[in-house]
Parts: C-alpha cells; sequence; structure tokens
C-alpha cells in the first residue's frame, strides 16, 4: 500500500485480505475432498514436511519473543537482535521460567486444565505483585497504549464502510502468493493433524471427509471476515 495511505484504508485492505484468503483455503480443501484426493497429500516428502515443522518453530519462537519484550527478532540483524536480548533479559528471563515452570509441572500432572490454570495463576501473582509494589507497572513490562499500529483506528466491520471492494482488490491480487500459501499450508496441517488422530485413535480416518468440513468451515468464516484455521489437536 503506499506510504500515505490512509489508516482506514489499511486496515480495510488487511481484512479484505485476510477474508480472501480464508475463503481461498475453504474453496481448496473442499475441493481436495470433493474430488476424493485427500490420501495423495499423504505422500508428501519428509523434506517438505520438516521444512514446514521447521519454518512453523522459528515463526512460534519469534512470535514468543516478541510478545515476551515488545521487540522484533531478527535474524539478519543480529546486532540490533542482541541490543534488544540484552536490554529485555528480565522479560525474556520471566517468560522461559514460566514455560520451564510449566513444563516441570506437566511431567507430574497430565490433565488437560494444568496449561489453564497455571495462566490464571501466573496472572494472579502479576497483579499481587504490582498491589505490593504500585510502581512496578511502569518498567516496560506492559504493552503500552499506542504501541501497535492500529490502536488508532476502529477496526471492524466499520472499517469497510469507507472502502469499496474494487480499492482494496489491488492489494488482495497482489498478495495472492501469500494467501495461495495460507491455504496450501492449512491443507497440509490437515493431514498432519488427521494423521495424528489415527495414530492416537488406531483408526483409519477419512481424510476426504475431513477436508470438505474443514473446508466448509473456512468458507463459511471467510464470508463473515474470519481468519483461516482447522481442528487443531494441540487446541
Amino acid at each position: 500500500l503506499p506510504a500515505d495511505a490512509a489508516p482506514d484504508a489499511v486496515a480495510a485492505s488487511a481484512l479484505a485480505a485476510i477474508a480472501a484468503a480464508t475463503a481461498l483455503t475453504g474453496l481448496l480443501l473442499f475441493g481436495i475432498g470433493a474430488a476424493r484426493i485427500g490420501s495423495a497429500f499423504r505422500f508428501v516428502p519428509y523434506s517438505v514436511v520438516a521444512g514446514f515443522l521447521v519454518a512453523s518453530g522459528c515463526l512460534l519462537i519469534a512470535g514468543g519473543f516478541r510478545v515476551a519484550t515488545g521487540a522484533r527478532m531478527d535474524l539478519f540483524d543480529l546486532e540490533r537482535l542482541s541490543v534488544d536480548a540484552s536490554q529485555y533479559a528480565g522479560q525474556f528471563a520471566f517468560a522461559a521460567g514460566f514455560v520451564v515452570a510449566v513444563a516441570l509441572i506437566r511431567l507430574r500432572l497430565r490433565q488437560f486444565y494444568v496449561l489453564p490454570l497455571a495462566f490464571f495463576g501466573l496472572i494472579a501473582l502479576v497483579y499481587a505483585y504490582l498491589t505490593l509494589r504500585p510502581g512496578a507497572g511502569d518498567a516496560g513490562w506492559f504493552l503500552a497504549p499506542g504501541t501497535h499500529p492500529l490502536d488508532d483506528v476502529g477496526v471492524g466491520l466499520h472499517a469497510f464502510g469507507g472502502m469499496r471492494l474494487a480499492d482494496a482488490a489491488p492489494f488482495v491480487f497482489g498478495s495472492f502468493g501469500e494467501i495461495a500459501a495460507v491455504a496450501v499450508i492449512t491443507a497440509m496441517a490437515v493431514v498432519l493433524n488427521t494423521s495424528g488422530l489415527e495414530a492416537v485413535w488406531k483408526t483409519n480416518a477419512d481424510i476426504d471427509r475431513d477436508f470438505r468440513v474443514n473446508g466448509l468451515a473456512n468458507i463459511l468464516s471467510g464470508a463473515l471476515g474470519g481468519i483461516a484455521g482447522n481442528i487443531s489437536l494441540n487446541r
């Protein structure tokens, strides 16, 4: 988008691209299931699956670093990354400590409620600490107002109000490569999750039906402006 684009236009274009990605994902998944070629996706080479998992892991690590510190993890700018890492060492150590604590607890307790209880417990501890030390909240440990580029934009259904679909079309078509990647990655995720369920339950799933159901769900979600997704074991 142009550098001088209005914030509402940026928000509307992004939302239109998200909806288009979700709808295209739904059409691809449903088409695979309707054509009954879902089993062909089981023969994706190990190297492709490995690359998919490695890339997902890198995104999770970078996202976790961003959430914990507020700084971007840029592996191509190691000098700035080292400065950010030293500046936010406390926040990163706190996040790492939480991860280790949850991992140790899960070694003893395998119940599903351990993780949500750990999050709520941490929130309670943080607020108890802030009650005892009121000034601690000003040390860069929380999201500050105005730090997000869309803070001052009313992002929602009304973001489309001042912008015709034709205005967002060039941005959507210009992002077709990324949108297609979303659709293909979601198709791979459906196969990986279905295979995991088959291994757990020791049975054969109707993968074409899985594709059709996930496809219809994404088509409906895209029509309502939702984000592409699929049934996921870890959720």
